[in-house]
């Protein structure tokens, strides 16, 4: 809801809270969506809180497979945690396979795969915003493995204290 114009400011109580995605394959169709418009072009993409994210899959996408965002400005939410993502699988995505800007997440059995297709290794295959309080079990990333396309920047790249990545 609104991403476009929400995304990069300070709009957090204006994103949509309380929902959840579960049991759900995208496929971005990079081959035929190979020219999007901007802050477009990605699997998932919201700014929001309180949600759960379980058992998804998103493949194919121009720019980043899972763009989660809250709080751009600082604004934390008042609930213990701003969101769970479980059993989440992504594969091949054009920029990060997930760009997280969300405090208080707890995440689980992550897998992404072959991402920065498209920015020949300017961008980290999981980007953990400035905002702490992120809780990880099972991240795991590999590169295509085909020799085909560069790796991304860094596997896992985290920008904020308070974050345990197991």
């Amino acid at each position: 809801q609104n991403y476009q114009s929400l995304t990069g400011t300070d709009s957090a109580f204006s994103g949509i809270s309380n929902f959840g995605v579960s049991g759900l394959t995208v496929d971005g169709n990079s081959a035929n969506n190979n020219a999007p418009a901007a802050k477009s072009g990605h699997g998932i993409a919201f700014v929001g809180r309180d949600f759960l994210i379980d058992t998804v899959k998103i493949q194919n996408t121009y720019r980043r497979g899972l763009a989660s965002e809250y709080a751009a400005g600082g604004t934390f939410g008042a609930s213990p945690y701003n969101g769970h993502i479980r059993a989440l699988t992504i594969n091949g995505t054009g920029e990060e396979g997930w760009k997280n800007d969300v405090s208080d997440l707890h995440a689980e059995d992550i897998n992404v795969r072959a991402t920065s297709l498209n920015s020949n290794a300017a961008v980290d295959a999981i980007a953990l915003g400035p905002y702490g309080g992120i809780r990880g079990n099972n991240i795991n990333v590999w590169s295509t493995g085909t020799g085909a396309a560069s790796p991304p920047r860094y596997a896992i790249s985290v920008a904020a204290d308070g974050t345990t990545i197991n």
